[in-house]
């Protein structure tokens, strides 16, 4: 038997379902493809339980590898899987990494650190639009011995979201204000809540953070970085109102807070990036948050554009199955808003998805 038999198990899993899709993408058979990747992940489940049954657990940097692997493929396949359970399976790995009875093997170090981030992106972006009753499966971070702030720092220079450690740290406490918990506060306790954050995620420096990042090549496009920063930092200034307010104005008596003005925010720094440029695939999560906040026709049809690039110009690096799943989300949230009578104030599209039980990772 390999060594890490499941490692390969799983890998094999995640081309083959990377084929599947690019054929579905191309309008070709997918049948075979598809029946290669779901009995590899089949085996990779059972050989990775064997691996975890073992007392103690060893090399889990490997380990954690293989769980991440799990989640791509889910996302490769529509982003509704079963990646939540993924997810908590490698938080409590990331988390045993820090506990005294834990020998790091400094060799795979950097590999488990640089998959450790992406977890840990992928967890506090999943957090963003799933149903808070789902939350206990995608375990609290706020309850773990990691340091999440400075695992996403060592790596930030890897990280294809380019989205700001402090960005997505700020997003981590935004989703905490749906916790039912924190409801029973005040309406201004809410909103004095979501004010420090604003004002926090508003005051950071993205020009100097990128310019500042350690272990890029001389030949980055820097100025697209910040293009692409910025959006995810509007999309964070949306996501922290649209938490606290249901007015179309935002928070009363606050400039700068209305929702619409935030999307046309998060609009703006996205124009700036080029359809074909190598960074695309980190837009979707600030494309889908500006694109469900859109009205007019001419801009939907916009953000539809872009997130239909990433698989049409990028189909060989980008046939991502969650990039669909985007884009009926939104074809799905529009026609319920379009529902609505003109005159009626608008619906908060993401309060209503987070009353239901949704389990879309949109990445």
């Amino acid at each position: 038997m390999d060594k890490y038999d499941y490692l390969k198990a799983i890998v094999l899993a995640t081309s083959a379902m990377h084929l599947a899709v690019l054929y579905r993408h191309q309008g070709m058979t997918s049948r075979g493809a598809l029946v290669d990747a779901l009995s590899s992940k089949a085996r990779a489940i059972g050989l990775l339980r064997a691996a975890l049954g073992q007392v103690p657990l060893v090399n889990k940097e490997v380990l954690l590898a293989a769980i991440v692997f799990f989640i791509n493929l889910d996302l490769i396949d529509s982003g509704r899987g079963g990646w939540k359970s993924h997810i908590q399976a490698a938080g409590s790995l990331i988390s045993s990494f820090h506990t005294a009875d834990h020998q790091l093997d400094w060799s795979l170090a950097p590999m488990a650190d640089a998959i450790a981030a992406d977890c840990l992106t992928y967890r506090i972006l999943g957090e963003t639009i799933s149903a808070y009753e789902s939350r206990p499966v995608v375990a609290s971070l706020s309850d773990e011995t990691i340091d999440v702030f400075s695992v996403l720092r060592r790596n930030e220079a890897h990280s294809y979201h380019c989205s700001p450690p402090f960005v997505l740290q700020t997003i981590l406490s935004a989703s905490r204000m749906f916790d039912p918990d924190f409801s029973v506060s005040d309406q201004q306790t809410r909103y004095t809540t979501a004010l420090s954050l604003l004002l926090q995620v508003r005051a950071f420096d993205i020009e100097e953070w990128v310019y500042s990042i350690r272990g890029l090549s001389p030949e980055d496009d820097l100025p697209t970085r910040v293009q692409l920063a910025s959006a995810h930092r509007a999309a964070c200034c949306l996501y922290i109102v649209l938490a606290v307010s249901n007015s179309d104005e935002g928070i009363p008596g606050t400039p700068g807070t209305r929702p619409d003005d935030l999307a046309l925010e998060i609009f703006d720094s996205l124009s700036f990036i080029p359809l074909d440029h190598i960074l695309l695939k980190g837009v979707v999560w600030p494309t889908f948050m500006a694109g469900a906040q859109a009205d007019d026709p001419a801009l939907r049809a916009w953000y539809l554009e872009r997130l239909h690039a990433i698989l049409s110009l990028n189909v060989w690096i980008c046939p991502w199955g969650y990039v669909r799943t985007a884009i009926e989300m939104l074809d799905e949230i529009w026609a319920r808003r379009d529902k609505v009578p003109r005159f009626e104030q608008k619906v908060n599209w993401l309060q209503e998805l987070k009353g239901v039980t949704s389990g879309c990772l949109i990445v």
